[in-house]
């Protein structure tokens, strides 16, 4: 019984680990969309001046 618990303890603490793997995956990839954006509009912003 002991034993179960625990096996679904740990199940439970590694989907948790993978969750936040994947949600700071996810912010790695946001922040490259925005890096991506920044530099776009930086550039139009440019054009526009020239």
């Amino acid at each position: 019984m002991v034993s179960e618990k625990t096996s679904i303890i740990m199940k439970n603490i590694k989907d948790i680990y993978k969750n936040i793997k994947d949600i700071f995956g996810n912010i790695k990839e946001i922040n490259k969309n925005i890096k991506d954006i920044f530099s776009i509009m930086i550039g139009f912003f440019l054009t526009m001046v020239i």
